[in-house]
């Protein structure tokens, strides 16, 4: 029975840690749409994220089109990663998920960043 109650609990556990990792890269893709959509802005990738294990199927897909997306002009933010997704083979992606009408603070976006590496797999 105390063996039974201990993988509950693990299973518990690791339920709530996934969960709170999803938020946490839903966060840092929120913080990054949100900056790079600002008019004539664009920031630069914290370089920590380049080795990071995105572990949802569409934030992996949302940081690659990000990435993708990083040096054009002139298209918004939200029409390039929505083709960019779909010619991925994800055209169902909810971009007002990613998105609100201003910037998140350079230090947030950091600050959130800095929680997902803490926190997530690598």
């Amino acid at each position: 029975m105390a063996l039974a109650d201990a993988r509950h609990r693990q299973a518990m556990n690791t339920s709530k840690y996934a969960v709170t990792i999803r938020e946490r890269e839903h966060a840092v893709l929120h913080a990054l749409c949100s900056r790079f959509s600002a008019p004539a802005r664009r920031v630069e990738f914290p370089p920590e994220l380049e080795s990071y294990a995105w572990q949802e199927p569409d934030h992996r897909v949302i940081y690659a089109a990000l990435k993708k997306t990083h040096d054009r002009a002139g298209q918004p933010l939200r029409e390039q990663l929505s083709a960019i997704s779909t010619r991925m083979g994800f055209p169902d992606i909810n971009w007002d998920d990613y998105f609100t009408s201003k910037a998140t603070p350079e230090a947030e976006l950091f600050e959130t960043v800095r929680l997902l590496l803490a926190h997530g797999p690598r």
